[in-house]
């Protein structure tokens, strides 16, 4: 009787029962001393790990010798603002390119991308290039638009928004979940947090359904440019990206001992986990640590990431501990991880294996860190939404995603166990959300890999403030850490701007403000959390595209096709021919 009362707590979501009946149901079994057994995760785990502590052999490594970055372009984050900032860029490039030569041009063409070694994406950019190094019909979008700069905001609407506006009429609203949500948002519009409150906006349709971020990000792909799910970050590519590096911006939520990583939490019972303490005196992490996913573009499955997935020796003699109890703390468990150094080394190993969705997903989980807050993690709890990507480091890369999704499933739905807590140590259940955390604009993380120059394409230029040594904000929002992680020395003012050029914008432009060019010579700090050394000499290009646009949730989607437009008519004004097409500082001479 006891077993099957455990049974009904483990499966209370699927009976509809309230938590709190399952949870005192459960309660019942433990002090019969009924346990719950290991579950079987389906995954594939590098070598034979069986228990707690360190795997019986140490696991895979890549190959030591890293690549170094040269000439990078970093493409900041900003959901659908970013997205549609850089098909508009990348669309009125071709086209001013195909106008000099009084031709038709494709992508192939016109060198997109050509002086640089390395391509570093965050959040919204990540969506833009997902698509163009991936998608056959994005890039055909792109060229299409260049062909006819006069009817790009149509084109963008036909090809691509439309579908994705459509998905939302399409599918039927459960009204309960929806009065909740739409109370939260309006609650954080009356406190102030607009940006938040736009963002939960833009989503909401799924959290009302209690569907992931994963799907989402997923849903997005295959309704706009037929992006299947099962492609790799090391599939095939156009030609004139091949070879190329790609870094995908993230953050790593490592929670502190005193700020812990909520994996699931409910009236008695909860599972959490936290990076140790330091081994070393002063040996500082943050609750959120950059990382970086990378590939050399069309490598293959098993080829392995040129570039280090998190800094070098970062975190040494630290573990993960995961803890969990049940029925108010009468039962309660500890289990640690791998060390931390050599987790961190895992995402390495056969790096063009990493499922393109899920590395995409990470880098643009905007309400990730949503974990890092016991009340914000008990809300999506009750929504049955995960906010949060998943993955698990000590899985085979191919199957990081499935694991950590399936680990974290047992956890939050059947509740909080030995064995469940035991199988997300062995795994290394960690959540990977938005490189915003650390750093928007994708360019520390460029800077880390060895950069000596670096363009950055942003749409908000405090994206760029954030990587010098200017005082910022780091109070709490609404529970969630911020945190400032400078790269350079240098505190910036615009009055160091070099080669500064302040487009003309076409008239009766809606949305769009401004877009300038200018370059900025900076020297790097010394930071263990980045992985860069002191005294470096980085040439900082910078692109900033300034609309009246947010990253998206209030607008009418439609404006970011006009926004696409109007960029396009800006590059292509005969007023702008110069910054376009001159010498030193012009936009085709930094992109």
């Amino acid at each position: 009787g006891f077993h099957l009362c455990l049974a009904a707590g483990c499966y209370r979501r699927s009976l509809a029962m309230p938590r709190w009946c399952a949870v005192a149901f459960s309660a019942w079994g433990l002090l019969a001393g009924a346990s719950a057994g290991e579950p079987e995760v389906a995954t594939k785990l590098r070598g034979d790990r069986t228990g707690d502590g360190p795997a019986a052999e140490a696991p895979p490594r890549a190959a030591s010798r890293k690549a170094s970055a040269s000439v990078a372009v970093a493409m900041a984050g900003g959901g659908f603002r970013a997205l549609t900032t850089d098909i508009g860029l990348a669309a009125g490039l071709l086209a001013a390119k195909a106008r000099a030569r009084n031709e038709s041009a494709t992508l192939a063409d016109i060198g997109l991308f050509d002086r640089f070694d390395t391509v570093s994406t965050n959040s919204g950019s990540t969506w833009f290039f997902t698509q163009l190094a991936f998608s056959d019909n994005f890039r055909s979008m792109v060229e299409r638009m260049a062909e006819s700069p006069e009817t790009a905001a149509a084109e963008m609407h036909e090809s691509w928004m439309k579908a994705w506006i459509s998905l939302g009429k399409d599918i039927e609203r459960k009204q309960v979940r929806s009065e909740e949500i739409d109370r939260t948002i309006q609650a954080l519009l009356e406190s102030g947090e607009g940006v938040i409150a736009q963002q939960l906006r833009e989503v909401s349709y799924f959290w009302k359904r209690g569907l992931s971020w994963n799907d989402f990000v997923h849903m997005m792909m295959k309704t706009t440019v037929d992006l299947d799910s099962h492609h790799s970050i090391g599939d095939p590519v156009p030609s004139w990206l091949e070879g190329k590096k790609w870094v995908v911006a993230h953050s790593i939520a490592a929670g502190t001992p005193s700020n812990e990583v909520h994996l699931t939490r409910s009236i008695g019972e909860a599972a959490t986990y936290r990076l140790s303490d330091a081994v070393v005196p002063g040996d500082w992490l943050p609750i959120y640590i950059p990382a970086k996913y990378s590939v050399v573009l069309g490598s293959g499955a098993d080829a392995d990431a040129p570039y280090d997935y998190m800094a070098p020796g970062i975190g040494a003699g630290r573990v993960f501990t995961y803890s969990g109890h049940t029925w108010f703390g009468v039962s309660s468990w500890e289990h640690q991880s791998l060390p931390f150094a050599d987790l961190v080394k895992l995402p390495e190993v056969r790096s063009g294996s990493l499922p393109l969705a899920g590395v995409t997903a990470a880098s643009s989980a905007f309400a990730g860190a949503f974990c890092v807050s016991a009340s914000w993690s008990s809300t999506t709890g009750l929504l049955n939404s995960q906010l949060t990507p998943w993955a698990s480091l000590y899985a085979d890369t191919s199957a990081t995603f499935s694991t950590g999704v399936a680990a974290y499933t047992d956890l939050d739905r059947k509740g909080v166990s030995r064995g469940r807590l035991r199988v997300a140590a062995r795994t290394g259940l960690t959540g990977v959300i938005d490189g915003s955390y650390t750093d928007n604009s994708a360019a520390g993380l460029a800077v880390s890999a060895g950069a000596s120059e670096v363009t950055m394409v942003v749409q908000n230029l405090q994206n760029m403030y954030y990587l010098f040594s200017n005082e910022r904000s780091t109070d709490p929002t609404l529970g969630i850490p911020k945190l400032h992680l400078p790269v350079f020395a240098e505190v910036l003012d615009e009055s160091m701007f070099q080669r500064r050029h302040d487009f003309h914008m076409p008239a009766g432009a809606q949305f769009l403000k401004g877009i300038t060019t200018a370059s900025v010579q900076a020297t790097t700090l010394e930071s263990k959390v980045w992985g860069i050394a002191a005294g470096r000499a980085v040439t900082v290009n910078v692109v900033h595209v300034e609309s009246a646009l947010s990253i998206g949730g209030t607008e009418d989607y439609d404006d970011y096709c006009v926004l696409v437009q109007e960029i396009m008519s800006a590059i292509l004004l005969e007023e702008n021919s110069e910054f376009v097409h001159g010498g030193p500082g012009s936009l085709l001479e930094i992109l």
